[in-house]
């Protein structure tokens, strides 16, 4: 049996229900990768001070915005014009899985800052966006937040009722300065 289906705006042969089956899963992966070639939220990595950190089930860049003032020239006086002032950026908030391995990471963390310990509460923190498409990832984008530290630690909540939920952590990073590139 011979059938003949699209693909992506092309034609193809197929025989056969399995390879239809398996072409067709192909097409929609392809379709789903290649929306107009936008990048996907899901694939990303963290690393605090150059180290790469596991397990972040969310983190939110922060957004940032620049004031408006206005001014009036003399001899212009029934009009503003507009002018941009100061820029401002939000925090970084992140929420990770609680890892076996490093179970105290982002707790000590926010204890040395809750301590004064400048060295030690102060770290590089590095956001990847990754390409989503095939087995390799490979980096796009990167947000750095400098001098990055922990403003507030949120423990996990622990519920008996839930079934097979992941006990998360959360916190709000305060920074000096975030920086975004292409990579």
């Amino acid at each position: 049996m011979l059938q003949t289906i699209g693909v992506a705006g092309a034609l193809g042969l197929a025989s056969g229900a399995a390879e239809v089956e398996t072409e067709t899963e192909a097409t929609a992966e392809a379709a789903a990768l290649n929306r107009h070639d936008a990048l996907r939220t899901g694939r990303f990595e963290v690393e605090l001070d150059g180290e790469a950190v596991s397990g972040w089930q969310t983190v939110t860049i922060p957004s940032r915005s620049t004031e408006q003032d206005e001014y009036r020239e003399g001899n212009d006086a029934d009009y503003e014009k507009k002018v941009w002032g100061q820029t401002t950026f939000d925090d970084l908030e992140m929420e990770r899985g609680l890892q076996r391995e490093d179970v105290n990471r982002l707790y000590d963390w926010h204890e040395a800052v809750r301590a004064g310990k400048a060295d030690e509460g102060r770290k590089e923190i590095a956001v990847k966006l990754l390409d989503g498409r095939g087995g390799n990832p490979e980096p796009l984008l990167e947000w750095r937040f400098e001098e990055a530290w922990i403003k507030e630690y949120s423990p996990p909540e622990l519920d008996a009722s839930a079934d097979g939920d992941v006990a998360t952590e959360s916190i709000t990073v305060a920074f000096d300065r975030m920086v975004r590139e292409e990579i």
